[in-house]
């Protein structure tokens, strides 16, 4: 007796929540890689364990891929991306394996969120594998040791990223 009413509220809200789903629209996340001849990385002076940087016109290379998270416009607070910025050395050689800690180059990660730990850091340590795909591509994967800023006792979290950089036109 009690469930045909039940039922009827059930079909009715579950239907009411689909006609909202739809009106929410649901920006996708987005991945983008590319890279720059001719260009240096500049830190600037460290504002705490923030470290502020600037890409100028150099002789080296330099690497830049941004993850935008999915996102609803609907909701203020909810947007999220990161950020690695990274100089290398122009070469003749198709690959190239090295750690960041013997680079003399600047590797960067920059969060960027309505969170505590948002803004640009310098990486210290980690590793770069990469290779050639043709002139104008390179493939990378990077494994970051990304330091936790709002808690010291935590140690530092890895972060893996894997992409194709295409070189941008200038």
């Amino acid at each position: 007796m009690y469930r045909l009413p039940l039922l009827i509220l059930f079909f009715f809200g579950c239907f009411g929540q689909l006609l909202l789903a739809q009106e929410l629209t649901i920006k996708p996340a987005s991945t983008i890689s590319y890279w720059k001849q001719k260009k240096t990385i500049k830190l600037q002076e460290k504002q705490g364990q923030l470290q502020p940087y600037q890409v100028l016109k150099g002789n080296n290379w330099v690497f830049q891929y941004t993850y935008n998270a999915a996102d609803l416009p609907e909701i203020a607070d909810d947007e999220f991306a990161e950020t690695v910025v990274f100089e290398l050395t122009p070469t003749s050689k198709n690959k190239i394996k090295q750690k960041i800690s013997k680079t003399k180059h600047a590797f960067i990660y920059l969060k960027s969120c309505y969170c505590k730990d948002a803004g640009p850091i310098e990486i210290k340590k980690g590793t770069i594998k990469g290779y050639k795909l043709n002139p104008n591509t390179w493939h990378f994967e990077l494994t970051l040791e990304v330091p936790n800023l709002t808690d010291v006792a935590t140690p530092r979290k890895l972060k893996h990223i894997k992409g194709d950089f295409k070189l941008e036109a200038q």
